[in-house]
């Protein structure tokens, strides 16, 4: 019985409502939308789907202070932000790779029990183009 109680609570995913802002080199936009979130000890993950408007589904994977971002869709890639660190990956975009890195300028992060904040400013640099990015997470539990 505990094994299947720890089976359960590790592989559980609840619905939350999630607000999503991003700012991408001064391109804005916002959504309001339904996501999943599982909580492991000090790590949630939380991922949801803009759905049709770009097809990229997201997967943020929460510490208090670090954050791994990833998207699955017409760009696929992940990094990771930790206040004051870079971070080299590849964005994959039809089936080609490209490397980019980011600079994580600020970082606040938020874990409570009803909610999850991640508010975060980096500098992304993709093939020589460069360029400040913002994104805002609030997820309601």
């Amino acid at each position: 019985m505990a094994s299947f109680f720890i089976f359960f609570q590790l592989f559980f995913m609840s619905n939350c409502s999630i607000l999503f802002f991003a700012d991408n080199g001064g391109e804005s936009s916002s959504y309001q939308l339904q996501g999943n979130f599982n909580r492991r000890g000090s790590l949630v993950k939380i991922d949801f789907s803009l759905g049709n408007e770009s097809g990229l589904n997201y997967v943020f994977s929460v510490l208090e202070n670090k954050v791994m971002l990833s998207t699955k869709g017409e760009f696929n890639y992940s990094f990771c932000l930790e206040k004051d660190k870079t971070f080299n990956f590849l964005i994959e975009i039809q089936n080609k790779q490209f490397n980019a890195s980011v600079y994580c300028k600020d970082l606040a992060v938020k874990i409570l029990e009803t909610e999850i904040l991640v508010d975060a400013c980096y500098l992304l640099d993709f093939g020589g183009n460069k360029s400040e990015n913002k994104i805002k997470l609030k997820v309601i539990i």
